[in-house]
């Protein structure tokens, strides 16, 4: 051993993560404890830390197989004990949420803030990360959370919805102005307030909603159902809402906007998958802070 026993290092956490979930349970502890000494007394020395680090990736990829992935995918969705190293980590969590918000954003960028995706790639990634988060639900005390957090932020997004409402019968725009507005070369959404300031507000609601109740329960799937219960429950408020004002003698124009709530709820799966991420990230430094 070329180093002292209190220096000794250790592959990537996540490198250790994904192994232990590729491998089946009576093999986890063998071949991980072969492969951790084979990094430290022969690969480290000889290749050095980077060279070491992607000796021990190679390594893992060979143990990819069609077993192991489905049984990963099924501790990932469990959030299971395999991962405690990781969940540790508030840096993890911190880099896959800033992650998935840059490609977020950029995705909509480059589609000109329409849907970057097709709406079967959309329903898919939704009911993905609807059923990882039913399958990560562990007590009651979580569905107890959730529902609070969810149904406050689902307060917060109907009131939003309203006020733009309120905004266009007040305020109308003229279709024509705003067609031919769009076909400049000029145009931007940023230059339309009322468009894309209620859109910003609704995304920091559902990630809002997220990140909290993932901070309560320590749990990313909590944080994703709150934002799920926010959106439904918001939406079909705001619905009864414009139900009950078009009877009104100043009620809103046209039918009532019933794809919204699908949509919607579609939509928050990632808007609070994304906040449940920075919400672990909270947690984990929370732990580690009194920890130490």
């Amino acid at each position: 051993m070329t180093r002292a026993s209190g220096e000794r290092r250790h592959p990537p956490v996540w490198a250790e993560a994904i192994l232990r979930a590729l491998l089946a349970p009576r093999n986890r502890d063998t071949i991980s404890g072969d492969l951790l000494e084979e990094y430290c007394e022969v690969a480290l020395p000889q290749r050095g830390e980077l060279g070491a680090t992607l000796w021990y990736m190679r390594q893992v990829v060979s143990f990819i197989t069609i077993a192991g992935l489905i049984r990963a995918t099924v501790g990932w969705l469990r959030e299971d004990r395999m991962f405690e190293r990781v969940a540790r980590s508030s840096w993890t969590w911190l880099a896959a949420g800033s992650l998935g918000v840059v490609i977020l954003f950029g995705s909509l960028v480059e589609s000109d803030f329409r849907p970057p995706v097709g709406l079967g790639v959309f329903i898919a990634i939704s009911i993905v990360l609807t059923l990882a988060s039913l399958v990560s639900m562990r007590s009651r005390g979580d569905a107890k959370t959730l529902w609070r957090i969810g149904l406050a932020a689902g307060l917060l997004l109907t009131l939003v919805l309203v006020t733009r409402l309120l905004v266009d019968v007040f305020d109308p725009v003229d279709p024509l102005d705003r067609f031919l507005a769009r076909v400049r070369d000029d145009y931007s959404e940023f230059n339309y307030p009322r468009r894309w300031v209620p859109a910003v507000a609704v995304t920091v609601i559902l990630m809002g909603g997220g990140l909290l109740a993932t901070w309560r329960t320590g749990r990313v799937g909590t944080g994703t159902l709150a934002a799920i219960v926010a959106s439904a429950s918001g939406s079909v408020l705001y619905l009864v809402l414009v139900a009950i004002g078009n009877l009104l003698p100043m009620g809103p124009p046209g039918p009532v906007p019933t794809m919204l709530v699908p949509v919607l709820v579609m939509f928050s799966t990632v808007l609070g998958t994304l906040g449940a991420l920075f919400g672990r990230a909270l947690g984990a430094a929370r732990t580690a802070s009194s920890n130490g």
